[in-house]
């Protein structure tokens, strides 16, 4: 039994999603990931979903091509495939150490979905892992590595707490502190009917060895682009933050809690609550 209900406009079909991958993997589970977040985003009322293949449009364009140009490229593509909103999901590589991808094309259209979006409004965005960090390296926000932000490998561990089978039940979550009077604190209020400051706190796969610079210097960077902090870690590291047009960047997985959600459901109160919130960011992501 289902424990959501879709927005009108979400399960009308009505949005066009553009997934940012591509259909040549250059690392094992690339294709999949696809995969598996296009099923999901077609049954939670997605009209369509449409690739944004990063190798072919870089590929199209040529070696050597400046970012005015690929971002003319971008956007003639989305508004081609009439895509109203984006999705940038996770990857295998890192920004600022090693494993570096084999080549920056995907960053090089992150750049240039970053660029769009600046001048195309009406555009969502739904970043997670990866894709919020290179979003936010795009904008000069500095992403490091989560061993030089802790004291502890324990610490440190808890960040990849899922990094094997995330997508499967009784895995390991991380717990995650949210902010109250963020978007996101209104979703978690609303799945657990109360907005005790106790009450703001949920569980969620987690697997990242980068995150975004926790110093005071990066975060004020942060800040001043318009961005606010909408979830911490206890050790302090940053788990979602949301734009100045309520477009939510998660470094958290609540994609994978909701594939095969529905083995998922009624074996711990916890989880259906954890299920229930990331629900309620996919819903925000494919309504209006």
């Amino acid at each position: 039994m289902l424990i959501f209900s879709l927005s009108a406009q979400a399960a009308a079909g009505k949005a066009i999603v553009g997934l940012l991958s591509t259909q040549y993997s250059t690392y094992a589970g690339e294709d999949r990931t696809a995969k598996d977040i296009e099923g999901l985003l077609l049954k939670l009322g997605a009209g369509k979903v449409v690739l944004i293949d990063y190798n072919v449009i870089m590929k199209e364009l040529g070696a050597g091509s400046d970012a005015i140009s690929i971002a003319r490229r971008v956007d003639k593509f989305l508004l081609d495939n009439k895509i109203d909103r984006v999705f940038i999901p996770g990857n295998y590589y890192n920004i600022s150490s090693p494993p570096f991808p084999p080549v920056p094309y995907r960053q090089l259209v992150t750049d240039a979905i970053v660029s769009v979006m600046q001048d195309r409004h009406n555009i969502k965005l739904l970043a997670i892992c990866g894709g919020l960090q290179g979003v936010l390296h795009s904008q000069k926000v500095k992403i490091k590595r989560i061993d030089s932000m802790l004291r502890s490998s324990e610490m440190v561990a808890a960040h990849n707490v899922s990094e094997k089978h995330p997508r499967e039940y009784g895995k390991s979550m991380l717990k995650v502190n949210v902010v109250p009077g963020s978007k996101l604190a209104k979703i978690i209020a609303s799945v657990r009917g109360s907005e005790e400051e106790d009450s703001f706190r949920f569980y969620v796969p987690d697997m990242h060895s980068e995150g975004i610079d926790i110093s005071e210097h990066n975060v004020k960077r942060l800040l001043d682009l318009g961005y606010k902090v909408t979830a911490y870690a206890d050790d302090g590291i940053i788990e979602a933050v949301e734009d100045s047009r309520g477009n939510m960047l998660l470094q958290m997985h609540p994609e994978f809690l909701l594939i095969g959600m529905e083995k998922k459901v009624g074996q711990h109160a916890e989880v259906d609550v954890s299920i229930k919130v990331a629900l309620g960011i996919m819903d925000d992501f494919l309504s209006n």
